[in-house]
């Protein structure tokens, strides 16, 4: 297939939120100046979601003059955040929301079908495959965008190269999340983020393939660092982008891994020394108010009741401060971190 490089992946996501590139044959240029085509788009009011399918100009014109019968590549670049309905859509779809296959299963109107992105995306990469020839094709697309990508690129078995991507793991049907934690997406789909993004941790799940911390052309943090202006000109001659932690780096650096990876998992030990810590208090807490004549009017569920409030996690009589859930994902983090460190050393 063709391969786009990382800087033009992102000059059409950036491109995807100008509306007149959904416009069908409109011209793209990008800063390594090439030029891209758009052969379908589409632009939903109601779920506010716009994309666009393109393939090169000249690929464009030969088709047009009857050269070809067939693409040899077509990127599909769905636009990211940009509007109130399109965070509505970040935080709902992709954190509470119904999936996808779940509003097939209740309705296949077309109201209901468009009023989520993913199900009106994966309508519109299904038509326009079935209205163009092409040999291959692949995703990309930033934010909410990058998670519209990643889906698509995860049902379709395709690659993706996404920058910024809120996580879609939560709306994959449950055979595909069981392939993504596998790792079998991890050579086909990147995302490329800065580290003071917090999207990316939007909703809790787990990542699609690969993330990468690059560059960034600003020193903005938060929401600020997440805008598609901070990943201009972080990309290298050849159209690559710029990571952190280049090869060479970690090369030259590698004397110090086995330090860092043990400040790892002293991490993980210390919140293992809390939890033990946190459990024996608990217990010790219960005891002192059933052993208090003040609170022995109280039943049984009322102090149980107290201690929920105060320690909210957990069931029954084991309760806690932490989530069970995330410390669990924190651990294996650390130990694949750890591993990883380990490795590189």
């Amino acid at each position: 297939m063709v391969q786009l490089t990382d800087e033009q992946y992102f000059g059409l996501s950036e491109k995807a939120y100008d509306n007149e590139s959904l416009k069908i044959g409109s011209p793209i240029r990008l800063s390594d100046n090439t030029i891209w085509r758009v052969i379908n788009s589409v632009d939903h009011s109601v779920s506010d979601l716009q994309g666009i399918a393109v393939v090169s100009d000249k690929e464009y014109q030969d088709m047009l003059s009857g050269k070809i019968k067939e693409y040899t590549n077509i990127t599909f670049v769905s636009r990211g955040t940009s509007s109130a309905i399109d965070w509505e859509q970040n935080l709902s779809t992709l954190g509470i929301g119904f999936k996808p296959s779940e509003i097939k299963d209740a309705n296949d109107s077309l109201a209901n079908r468009v009023s989520n992105q993913f199900l009106g995306y994966e309508n519109f990469v299904d038509e326009t495959l079935r209205d163009n020839e092409t040999k291959s094709y692949d995703f990309t697309g930033h934010s909410l965008g990058g998670a519209l990508a990643q889906y698509m690129a995860v049902l379709k078995d395709k690659q993706a190269v996404t920058y910024a991507s809120a996580r879609a793991y939560r709306l994959l049907p449950k055979d595909y999340q069981v392939k993504v934690d596998t790792g079998y997406y991890d050579n086909k789909i990147v995302d490329y983020r800065h580290s003071w993004d917090p999207v990316g941790y939007i909703p809790k799940g787990k990542r699609i393939g690969k993330c990468f911390l690059v560059d960034s052309e600003s020193l903005d943090v938060l929401i600020a660092s997440h805008m598609t202006n901070t990943f201009r000109n972080i990309f290298r001659k050849d159209g690559a982008i710029n990571v952190m932690f280049s090869p060479e780096f970690m090369r030259d650096t590698a004397g110090i891994h086995g330090l860092i990876g043990e400040e790892y998992q002293d991490m993980k030990r210390i919140l293992l020394k809390y939890i033990d810590f946190e459990v024996d208090e608990i217990e010790r807490m219960r005891s002192e108010i059933i052993g208090n004549e003040e609170f022995s009017e109280l039943e049984h569920h009322e102090i149980e009741d107290v201690l929920k409030s105060i320690f909210p996690h957990g069931s029954g009589m084991n309760v806690s401060l932490i989530d069970e859930s995330i410390a669990e994902e924190l651990f294996q983090s650390i130990d694949t971190v750890s591993m990883k460190i380990e490795e590189k050393a």
